[in-house]
């Protein structure tokens, strides 16, 4: 029997069939996957749900914000913990800490009566009030996010050296804490009547003597 006469097999060599081409790609258009049409879609929807999360924010629990609409002041209350609502594009949230604040004020020299140079370590604790947090944003400073301790540290530096001013280099040591107490009055007074904030604590942890006086 001739090559040409042997009968067709599944596994012979002249049995098998040709395998099916590959599709190919149309010329212009390698390495697109998703039909213009769907991408379009994919897109769209990406840009729904960004435009979406624009118009909510959050408030943390030791915050206050408030929020403005082309330049101005959308509320006269602020907005407490919790989601809410904001237009888009066109508004911006500002944020003030409500909640209780350490600050150490560095080290600064102050002179006595006598004109002995001293030099104070005071650290101080303060509270925001809701009722403070509009003047802090928008009538301190620059308007936007408050960080008030930029403005506590000259005034504290300010009442410590006027109570200090007066009082004799000889004396402090035994009238210490009847000059703490007058400087914690005259903080507290300070920066309520400047940014509306509640003094909580002040402590002055070192008092140093200058060369002369020792």
């Amino acid at each position: 029997m001739s090559d040409d006469a042997k009968p067709e097999g599944r596994g012979g060599l002249w049995g098998k069939r040709p395998l099916p081409s590959l599709p190919t790609l149309p010329a212009g258009k390698a390495g697109s996957f998703l039909p213009p049409r769907l991408l379009a879609t994919v897109a769209g929807r990406a840009a729904v749900a960004w435009i979406g999360a624009q118009c909510f924010f959050t408030v943390e629990p030791a915050e206050r914000a408030m929020v403005r609409v082309l330049g101005k002041v959308s509320s006269e209350k602020p907005f407490g913990p919790g989601l809410h609502f904001r237009l888009p594009f066109i508004s911006a949230v500002d944020r003030a800490q409500v909640s209780l604040t350490n600050l150490h004020i560095p080290l600064f020299s102050v002179n006595t009566i006598d004109n002995q140079k001293i030099d104070l370590d005071i650290n101080v604790s303060y509270l925001i009030p809701e009722s403070a947090v509009y003047h802090l944003l928008y009538e301190v400073g620059r308007t936007g996010t408050a960080d008030i301790r930029d403005n506590v540290v000259p005034v504290v530096q300010d009442r410590a050296s006027r109570v200090f001013s007066v009082k004799n280099t000889n004396n402090i040591s035994e009238q210490r804490e009847a000059i703490q107490a007058e400087t914690t009055l005259a903080v507290a007074r300070a920066l309520k009547e400047l940014f509306k904030i509640d003094l909580q604590s002040l402590q002055i942890a070192k008092i140093i003597y200058g060369q002369a006086f020792v």
